[in-house]
This record gives structure tokens, sequence and C-alpha cells, in this order.
């Protein structure tokens, strides 16, 4: 689990998610999707390149856990 000056070290990276979802309908279905599922929870989108292509984690910012991800 994180701490919380360790998360903001992270969070400097998040994305600006629904500037992204303006600009792909992909990435805007999927927003919805998340958000549908965590409609009570301030998240944070943070982009992570791994072997497989681009993914966004999606932390709660309150416990600082990962709470889904995106494609």
């Amino acid at each position: 689990k994180l701490d919380s000056l360790n998360f903001e070290r992270i969070a400097r990276d998040a994305a600006d998610i629904d500037e992204l979802a303006r600009g792909d309908s992909a990435i805007g279905a999927e927003l919805e999707r998340v958000r549908a599922a965590h409609p009570a929870r301030k998240l944070s989108f943070v982009p992570v390149d791994c072997r497989y292509g681009l993914i966004m984690l999606v932390f709660d910012r309150d416990t600082l856990s990962i709470v889904d991800w995106m494609t």
C-alpha cells in the first residue's frame, strides 16, 4: 500500500483522463465503465507503459489503492 507522499510522486504523472476521453471514443467508453463501477470514489488515472502497451491504473485517492485499470 502506498503512503500519501509516495502517491503524490506517482500522481504527478496522472493523466487528464477527461481530455483524453474527449479525443478518443474508446477511452471515453472505458472511462464511463470505470466511473460507473466506482461512483463514490475520487479517482486518479496514472499511465503505465508495460510490455503490451500503455494502460491506465485507476487509484482511489482516499485509500491510495488501485481499484481498476483501463486499456
